[in-house]
């Protein structure tokens, strides 16, 4: 939490950031879309996806501009923790044509200029969008939640986030899930991976609530905590109702491997003042165990894709995700002791 007993500078909030809702765009998603005059850094398009025998996938591209450096899609059908599918190695990487019509935006692969069959396509518009990388991925998916943006004033960083609820297919197995576009803006020449909330030491875990139940119900929104007040909390459900707080706290238990085998969430919701706990757990298996190797800015991360859920929920569970971005660094140690002040 943001530590009001230090004097700070005119214009020093620590890490506080502002959070809230806002309607998604095809524009907010274009290369050339700024938030307070920061550039957009990049967009991720992400999924996170179980097919009918309870096997998980989560996807990940970056596309910063007109370029990807290609897709990590994994999974955990090996039982030996979630790791990248073969196929992933043969998945587009190199430039992109960007075009946008209206209110819709597509991103395809650059090979369409030589009269190819694009090996990835993806568009967005407010009411639907898809994603296809060949015949390997392919999802259709509309809207469930409100998108959610935040802004970090004191150094100047934001995002905008928007979640999808997607159906479709990942390697030949029918899946249900999430496709989220989130979009980073940061200062010229950072991008996300070497910005404050990731390289700088302020983020220690970022998620996205992701629930289905088999009564239809949903929840969805993101769960945000880190060092000197960047954290947030705002889950929306089908029945319209929201929690929302600017004061997350989190304890966690870790394993020997480092990886999170439990995190207790808890806030009060600013408008209500309810009481709001959530406990999130890994799926069995689902510890991203190569992400530490793949290059050295991900050697402290051990993300893992789970479940978070409302404490004492008895509704029974459909489908769900719960992929935190999770820093093991020396950040941890120090958060953790701002937990207890």
């Amino acid at each position: 939490m943001l530590d009001f007993t230090k004097p700070r500078e005119l214009g020093d909030f620590g890490n506080t950031i502002i959070l809230g809702p806002y309607r998604a765009t095809a524009a907010a998603l274009h290369p050339a879309a700024t938030l307070f005059g920061l550039p957009n850094s990049a967009m991720v398009l992400w999924g996170a996806c179980e097919d009918e025998d309870g096997v998980s996938y989560c996807i990940c591209r970056e596309m910063p501009a007109y370029m990807t450096g290609g897709c990590w899609v994994m999974s955990n059908a090996g039982g030996k923790g979630m790791v990248l599918m073969p196929e992933s190695a043969k998945l587009w990487s190199g430039a992109l044509a960007i075009d946008m019509d209206g209110e819709r935006i597509d991103w395809r692969s650059a090979d369409i200029w030589r009269g190819a069959t694009p090996a990835l396509e993806a568009w967005f518009a407010p009411d639907r969008a898809e994603y296809r990388e060949g015949d390997f991925v392919e999802l259709a998916a509309v809207p469930a939640a409100h998108g959610y943006q935040f802004y970090e004033p004191t150094h100047g960083q934001g995002t905008a986030n928007h979640v999808y609820s997607a159906t479709g297919h990942i390697g030949g197995k029918a899946v249900t899930g999430w496709l989220g576009f989130n979009t980073h803006f940061q200062k010229p020449g950072l991008t996300y991976r070497i910005s404050p909330m990731a390289r700088g030491g302020q983020m220690v875990m970022w998620l996205d609530v992701g629930n289905v139940f088999e009564d239809g119900s949903w929840e969805q929104g993101p769960i945000i905590v880190g060092r000197d007040g960047f954290g947030a909390a705002w889950i929306t459900s089908s029945d319209g109702r929201m929690t929302f707080s600017n004061d997350v706290r989190a304890e966690l238990d870790l394993g020997d491997d480092g990886f999170p085998k439990e995190v207790r969430f808890g806030f009060v919701d600013t408008r209500s003042g309810e009481r709001q706990d959530w406990v999130w757990r890994p799926k069995p298996g689902s510890n991203m165990v190569e992400l530490p190797g793949f290059a050295p800015h991900l050697k402290y991360k051990r993300s893992a894709e789970g479940t978070c859920l409302r404490a004492g929920e008895n509704r029974k569970l459909a489908h769900s995700s719960a992929w935190p971005e999770f820093q093991a660094d020396e950040r941890l140690e120090a958060f953790l002791a701002e937990q207890g002040d």
